[in-house]
């Protein structure tokens, strides 16, 4: 390795002991190497290395660990370094003939039963183990030293003289750990340093792992559909009595593959970057689909919307099935159904035949089993469809709520509908007129993203404080405490594809999120907290409170407009918690402005016939309030809470009597 600064004794000692503290959490060392440049494992042959260091100094002393540990460090002389042409000169060379980096990413990693990790922070074990500190268990001093425990740290302890133990010590540093608790993978960390304890009379390997956090439970005897893990990994396994095993590269980068899924909020990052003028879709409509939403992609000719669909699809590395929607589908050509089986075969044999969802099904369920990735259907002009007719059967599969207990059927063949499996679709919004309406049980399943012209302004409108503050509705702790309940259930909804690995294969997991990455709970449950703590103006009230009332006032407590229940709230709080899970930074009250139109705006479209009707026809009595009226004054309070685009979308919908 190269070291580009080292810190001995022209340091002061104090401040030697507070960086090795600062770095390892543990203050025992004293003499620290720096180096800027990566440290290298030579994959140079032994006896090549020690003659070209000879030929430079016969009497060089080799040391025999170099190649197989690591941990000896050893300068060469200066006098040394200059007959072989300098640093630099002998790095090339090593460099030309084979080294491996190890850093960041060691070769290999460790799998740690977690009955061996010590659950004591770093201040009680340093306070109770050692004598570096003079503190024992005893002294009043410990029990400051635990209040400044680092849940980070762990150590892991072996019997000095086993094999698991040797396995231990042989392992490199930051090497990657798994850490398991009967089976079943927990925790990951690092592996900083090893050193001998006696404990209790007992000497043992401490090993300290630091950077330990949760990691997405996964069964280790999931990494293989093989009982006998001994061929798997490469030290022989049991997890009921094995403490510690060496953890190939391939097969961690397989289980982090199975556990942390796809980076997706990486990916639509990308994609938002590259198209920057229609950053808003992207992003918006993958956080619906993180959501657990279908989407639809709305606005007028020629503002991209098959386009936006299918660069999202490529860019989450997800793969499409493309269908243009027209008057004459039915249920056959969505799902599918019997067909004649072909001209070489008796003419009463009729054989199954997929429609485009269940086709695209198939390939979603092949594709997670294979490689991890799903697959869905872009349904192109979806409101040239007649989607009762089209739909009308598997209108509950659309719902994830259904998903595990129901499956597509056609003909003789089955297939599962995947918890990750996304309908996408787009629609003309310039001759809805001539075509077919959504109905309610449709719009219910999807969020409707608005792609509008490039030219469009992209200011952001006046989103100062609100002026009004949302009001309380009956049973509103309940009812809160009731939808926030749903979206971690809903989000961290997941399952396993068990029947169709091979035998080296991790398993992969089919998650309501898309990415496995966000169905944690404690992942989960942060995102939502963070939500609902952000100041977004409105005086003691969350985005869920807001919500609330907003939908409570639409029905007859206030503006008798459209009864909602609360399963949207629950839909526009899943939406945010998305958002935030893949946002570098807090939502904001636009967010919620947004979520508005896109979930709580199409439910209004209902409204739009009513007041057309009362505005020709002038049907209202004497003396009650007009459909114009209330709406009118809903829509005043929508802008007095500080929602300018869901204002404004009201007042367009009350202009055009249409909200889509």
């Amino acid at each position: 390795m190269q070291v580009d600064l080292t810190l001995g004794s022209e340091v002061p000692r104090q401040l030697r002991k507070d960086l090795s503290q600062h770095i390892w959490r543990d203050d025992s060392f004293e003499y620290i190497w720096l180096s800027k440049t990566p440290i290298e494992r030579l994959g140079y042959p032994t006896t090549e290395f020690e003659s070209f260091i000879q030929e430079a100094d016969e009497n060089f002393a080799f040391p025999t660990s170099w190649f197989s540990m690591g941990d000896d460090f050893e300068q060469l002389s200066v006098e040394t370094m200059a007959e072989l042409g300098g640093q630099a000169a002998v790095h090339e060379e090593i460099s030309k003939n084979g080294v491996r980096t190890l850093s960041p990413d060691p070769g290999s990693g460790l799998l740690l039963d977690s009955d061996h990790i010590l659950d004591q922070g770093h201040w009680a074990i340093a306070a109770k183990y050692t004598d570096v500190t003079g503190i024992t268990a005893d002294t009043a001093s410990f029990e400051r030293y635990k209040e400044g425990q680092d849940p980070r740290i762990g150590y892991f302890r072996l019997a000095r003289g086993s094999e698991y133990s040797d396995l231990l010590k042989n392992a490199e540093n930051d090497a990657r750990v798994l850490i398991h608790d009967n089976g079943t993978v927990v925790k990951q960390g690092r592996l900083a340093n090893i050193e001998g304890k006696v404990i209790e009379g007992t000497t043992y390997d401490l090993a300290t792992i630091f950077d330990i956090r949760e990691t997405p439970k996964v069964d280790i005897a999931a990494f293989t559909n093989s009982s006998n893990l001994s061929d798997f990994l490469e030290e022989p396994f049991d997890k009921r009595d094995a403490p510690i095993s060496n953890l190939p590269t391939d097969q961690y980068e397989q289980y982090q593959a199975a556990a942390y899924g796809r980076d997706t909020a990486t990916r639509v990052d990308g994609v938002a970057s590259d198209e920057h003028l229609q950053k808003r879709v992207y992003r918006e409509a993958t956080a619906h689909l993180v959501a657990g939403r279908n989407v639809v992609f709305y606005g007028p000719p020629g503002t991209g919307k098959t386009r936006a669909a299918s660069k999202l699809t490529d860019a989450l590395d997800i793969g499409q099935d493309t269908a243009t929607a027209n008057a004459e589908w039915s249920n056959y050509d969505v799902v599918g159904g019997y067909e004649p089986a072909g001209p070489d075969t008796p003419e009463q044999e009729w054989t199954a035949k997929a429609g485009v969802l269940s086709s695209a099904a198939q390939q979603c369920v092949e594709g997670l089993t294979l490689s991890g990735d799903p697959h869905w259907l872009l349904v192109d002009e979806l409101n040239r469809a007649n989607l009762d007719q089209a739909f009308g059967d598997v209108f509950t599969l659309l719902d994830l709520d259904y998903r595990t207990s129901q499956r597509l059927k056609f003909g003789t063949d089955e297939v599962t509908l995947p918890l990750s499996f996304r309908l996408l679709a787009t629609m003309n919004t310039s001759d809805r007129a001539k075509l077919f309406s959504l109905g309610y049980a449709f719009r219910r399943r999807f969020a409707f993203v608005q792609v509008p012209p490039l030219y469009t302004s992209g200011g952001d409108p006046d989103q100062s404080d609100p002026t009004t503050s949302p009001r309380k509705i009956p049973n509103h702790d309940e009812i809160h405490e009731i939808v926030t309940g749903a979206v971690v259930d809903d989000l961290t909804r997941q399952r396993l594809l068990v029947d169709t690995w091979d035998s080296h294969r991790m398993p992969t997991r089919d998650a309501a999120t898309i990415d496995p990455a966000f169905a944690m709970e404690s992942v989960v449950s942060n995102a939502l907290d963070n939500v609902l703590a952000i100041d977004y103006g409105w005086d003691d009230a969350d985005p869920l409170d807001v919500v609330l009332a907003i939908t409570y006032q639409l029905s007859g407590a206030e503006y008798d407009i459209v009864d909602i229940g609360q399963a949207l709230a629950i839909d526009i709080i899943r939406y945010l918690t998305a958002a935030q899970l893949l946002s570098d930074g807090d939502i904001t009250r636009q967010t919620v402005d947004r979520a508005l139109i896109a979930y709580l705006l199409p439910q209004i479209d209902v409204f739009m016939s009513e007041l057309r009707k009362a505005e020709t026809l002038s049907t209202t009595a004497d003396g009650e309030s007009t459909p114009a009226g209330r709406y009118s004054d809903f829509t005043t309070w929508i802008g007095s809470l500080g929602l300018p685009e869901f204002h404004a979308e009201l007042e367009e919908a009350a202009d055009s009597y249409s909200v889509l």
